[in-house]
């Protein structure tokens, strides 16, 4: 027996293909307007009507920590490791938009915080 919602994710699936139009160089400007108005508030609310409500907002968390945050963690890293090692810069020159790599105080401290209270 197939428990999936069919509906949830073909919405699911929408929510993808604009995520990933939105972010194509070359949309007119309207076209941009009409995806960044609909795709983020797409997936909030999908996340939303698929919330299990049984556990608390705390449990949820806890749980949900180490398989979420550990990764983004982990991805920061890397992504900071280069303005570490070169302190003169603090741009990602290979990176294909030139972005200014993001200073977060004492995002270190917090996501190991976080990791420890969830039991990493």
């Amino acid at each position: 027996m197939d428990l999936r919602n069919r509906t949830i994710d073909a919405a699911r699936g929408i929510g993808i293909v604009l995520v990933v139009l939105g972010h194509a160089i070359g949309l007119p400007e309207w076209l941009f307007r009409v995806i960044y108005s609909c795709h983020m508030p797409l997936f909030f609310f999908l996340s939303g009507y698929l919330f299990n409500g049984k556990r608390g907002p705390l449990e949820v968390m806890r749980r949900n920590s180490r398989r979420l945050l550990m990764p983004y963690a982990v991805a920061a890293a890397i992504a900071i490791f280069p303005s570490i090692l070169f302190r003169n810069t603090t741009s990602l020159s290979n990176s294909s938009c030139n972005s200014e790599v993001p200073r977060i105080p004492y995002l270190d401290r917090i996501l190991l915080s976080i990791a420890r209270r969830s039991g990493f």
